[in-house]
């Protein structure tokens, strides 16, 4: 006899009723657990996108951040380089009045006769002991060849030669260049002819405003009358180190000294012949 038959034999035809109603609640339950995985499902699909957009958001952030830390950086860099340029023109410029106040005990306002031979010629002068030699070489003697630029001793327009010597003269007293044979850009030249550096930047084009051009040339020599005829590229670039051009990227400059160097190098064995 089968379950079904038992159940009727001793419940009667209420067995059946209530395995149809244990079928339903069966079916039910399915229903309901089905639908608690299909919602159990969705909600781990919304917590899975909830953390990507989160992880997203966090990347984003980081990267702002990140930005914005390279971007303070980057000013506080600028802000620091910009002071220790500040700083460097303020020490060069105690540096010279430093040099006032060393060499001389007089009071500002007191003067010395001085006696210098400049461009060949001996020269005297009542100055005061503050004076720099650049402006008494303008100034007294009105070579104005001689330039000055930046009064911190940087820009080199104001080289002259002290003794055969390249010498920045707002760097130097007038009281100091006493006694001293000085060569200026106007005594350069002679018999009414260019110096071969000078020639060599006439002819290639060594300058554009020209300012700059006369502490140029005048160091230009220096460096052939040490470092020889034959003198590199490299060295003439490292040698004007103390000359600034505003005005050109110095290619020119430098061909110019290089092409200035030969002519003085054939000019010297023409002399020696």
């Amino acid at each position: 006899m089968g379950i079904l038959s038992k159940l009727k034999a001793l419940f009667g035809g209420s067995a059946e009723q209530a395995v149809q109603s244990a079928e339903k609640v069966t079916q039910e339950v399915k229903q309901t657990v089905d639908s608690a995985i299909e919602k159990g499902t969705a909600a781990a699909h919304d917590a899975v996108n909830t953390m990507e957009e989160m992880a997203t958001h966090a990347s984003g952030a980081a990267s702002g951040i990140v930005k914005e830390a390279s971007d303070t950086a980057r000013e506080w860099t600028d802000a620091a380089s910009n002071a220790a340029t500040a700083a460097s023109a303020r020490l060069a410029t105690a540096g010279v009045r430093a040099i006032h106040g060393a060499t001389s005990s007089q009071p500002t306002g007191s003067t010395t006769k001085v006696s210098i031979t400049i461009n060949g010629r001996k020269t005297s002068a009542e100055v005061e002991d503050r004076m720099l030699l650049s402006s008494f070489i303008r100034e007294k003697r009105n070579l104005t060849g001689t330039h000055i630029g930046c009064d911190t001793s940087q820009c080199g327009t104001c080289v002259v030669h002290v003794n055969g010597k390249a010498v920045k003269s707002c760097t130097m007293l007038a009281v100091q260049a006493s006694g001293s044979e000085i060569t200026t850009i106007e005594g350069l030249s002679s018999g009414g002819e260019l110096h071969p550096m000078q020639a060599a930047f006439r002819d290639n084009h060594g300058l554009q405003c020209g300012f700059c051009t006369p502490g140029m040339i005048m160091t230009a020599v220096d460096i052939v009358n040490r470092e020889g005829a034959d003198v590199d590229e490299k060295t003439i670039r490292e040698q004007l180190e103390g000359n600034i051009c505003r005005c050109t990227g110095y290619h020119n400059i430098v061909k110019s000294i290089a092409a200035g160097a030969r002519e003085m190098g054939e000019s010297a064995k023409q002399t020696a012949e």
